[in-house]
């Protein structure tokens, strides 16, 4: 699991607050893009959840490339973790404020290894284009 998720996650997982860490991993990828806006775009205020994904990750005008956007594997790579990093921040990370929810250890591992996984991908869009954090 990457390591910001770690950080962020761990305790409260081991404590088995499910819900709490799973949604504390994807809190982490939104602070972290927001971040990455903040500093591309020198801009003090950042857009937040969905909307800063769409604007970082942008097929059209991306801050952040997870690769060549000019061929079509690359536009459509672009675009499809654009998008589950939208649906990530509106489906999974803040259900907890619209009711008392609950997830098992199961869901919450698979929903940490999810985070993990984009947050790994953010780093290659780090890499590839050349931001420094």
């Amino acid at each position: 699991i990457h390591p910001r998720i770690i950080n962020s996650s761990k305790r409260l997982y081991i404590d088995g607050h499910y819900a709490n860490a799973a949604e504390d991993a994807f809190i982490e990828i939104n602070s972290r893009v927001k971040t990455l806006y903040r500093k591309i775009t020198s801009n003090t205020k950042a857009p937040d959840g969905a909307k800063v994904m769409t604007e970082v990750f942008s097929v059209n005008k991306p801050l952040l490339e997870f690769g060549d956007i000019s061929s079509e594997t690359g536009f459509n790579v672009q675009k499809e973790f654009m998008e589950m990093l939208e649906g990530a921040m509106a489906a999974l990370r803040n259900p907890k404020a619209h009711e008392n929810f609950q997830i098992n250890e199961e869901d919450a591992l698979r929903r940490l290894m999810f985070a993990s996984m984009l947050m790994y991908k953010i780093d290659e869009a780090v890499i590839y284009t050349g931001i420094d954090e």
